[in-house]
């Protein structure tokens, strides 16, 4: 038997030592220790001290003999993706590394393993895909390496458009799954983005939760004007433990556990059935017409603005299983699903959305002046970061609320005489 023990660059070749080939796919080229056969049928033990990824047209180098085995790259499945517009090819770059994907980047074309939830993403801005076999060289990572202990190489199992479970296969040949939502260390040498770092890849998500984004939300106050006329809440403390309360146990925990819900599903007809599901409960648990009303026109205008703005078939699919009224939390479920945000980042930023929302109102009511407001807010991220980790495995048999005087301020607001809100 053949034994390979250390790997030389394909730049330090000398052509006249080759005595054979090895001619295998990428995956298979991030190796330390496994038995191989060569193109010409000889066993081949690749014994390296660490695991190391094997270029096209690099050489290994035998023990005994100094004999060098040339390692060619396989053709296997691709996708070719082609964008004429070099802003939406710019577009499609982004979103692919958003991924972690590996990625090889021609003159001509990006090329990405075959992954359907990726295909559909990057078609719905706007590029020509083709299946194609070829061999497969990704750019390495931003710290150097090709290595899937660099790159993060994911397996999807299922349609969600982005599981948070994902199956990592290691260049020692064995492979783990592991589900994580936030992951903020290293493992096994995998560089994962710190906690800032995956922030400032969402830009969308900051631009669709931010208080100038069309969806309406200063208009409402959830029944926080009659709370403030009927004398429930005087000062920040008393607005504190009023927002507090609908985290813990009120509409804000209940929205937040549908969104997860939502960012859950896949996109078959089986998870397109559960979606009319969640949003038809989404409907039926608003507590009054007001809220009612401030869910289905935010719902409808969210949903508007990222399709038009930021396009995906996903959310057009979506959209064709609920034609009718759409719930705020299951629209930005839907929106977070089709782009790939991550569930954790989503709910927490949706949560902190909807107290900065509530903070605001409070402040056009004279309730509390700015500087209360970030008091307030800064008083209640331990609570939004708790509702939030929460609902990240939360199910609708979860959902439950006993906010009453939250549910019996947004019916009387309906008849209050004087107001500056819809709710």
């Amino acid at each position: 038997m053949l034994r390979a023990n250390r790997l030389i660059p394909k730049t330090m070749v000398n052509t006249a030592a080759i005595i054979d080939t090895i001619t295998i796919d990428r995956q298979s080229r991030y190796r330390r220790r496994v038995l191989l056969k060569t193109d010409s049928g000889r066993d081949l033990m690749l014994d390296l001290e660490t695991a190391t990824y094997m270029a096209d047209g690099d050489l290994l180098e035998l023990q005994d003999s100094g004999g060098l085995i040339r390692v060619i790259a396989a053709p296997e499945p691709l996708l070719e993706i082609h964008v004429a517009d070099p802003l939406a090819l710019a577009r499609v770059a982004w979103h692919i590394g958003n991924r972690h994907t590996p990625a090889e980047i021609t003159a001509h074309a990006i090329y990405i393993q075959p992954d359907h939830v990726l295909e559909e993403m990057v078609i719905g801005h706007g590029a020509h895909v083709h299946h194609v076999m070829r061999p497969f060289e990704p750019e390495g990572g931003a710290y150097g390496g090709k290595g899937p202990l660099l790159e993060s190489h994911h397996s999807h199992s299922h349609t969600h458009a982005h599981s948070e479970s994902h199956s990592h296969t290691h260049g020692d040949g064995h492979a783990h799954s592991h589900t994580h939502a936030a992951t903020s260390h290293t493992v096994v040498g995998k560089r994962i983005p710190t906690p800032v770092q995956k922030i400032l890849m969402l830009p969308q998500l900051f631009l669709w939760l931010s208080p100038a984004f069309p969806v309406g939300a200063y208009a409402y106050s959830q029944g926080l004007e009659r709370a403030a006329e009927a004398g429930l809440i005087k000062a920040h403390e008393d607005l504190e433990g009023w927002i507090g309360d609908l985290f813990e146990a009120g509409a804000a925990r209940t929205d937040l556990i549908l969104l997860s819900n939502v960012r859950r599903t896949g996109s078959d007809s089986t998870a397109m059935r559960q979606l009319t599901a969640i949003n038809a409960l989404a409907l039926a648990l608003q507590p009054s017409a007001e809220r009612y009303l401030e869910a289905t026109q935010q719902g409808g205008s969210f949903y508007d603005v990222v399709s038009a703005s930021w396009p995906h078939a996903h959310m057009t699919q979506c959209r064709d299983a609920i034609p009718g009224p759409i719930a705020y939390p299951v629209a930005v479920g839907v929106a977070a699903t089709a782009h790939a945000i991550p569930l954790a980042e989503t709910l927490s930023v949706f949560g902190l959305a909807a107290a900065s929302n509530l903070t605001s109102a409070a402040i056009r009511l004279s309730i509390i002046g700015q500087t209360g407001a970030q008091r307030v807010l800064a008083s209640l991220a331990p609570v939004i970061d708790k509702a939030a980790k929460s609902a990240e495995a939360a199910t609708l048999d979860d959902i439950a609320t006993s906010t009453f005087s939250a549910d019996l301020t947004s019916l009387e607001h309906e008849t209050q005489y004087t107001r500056l809100f819809r709710s």
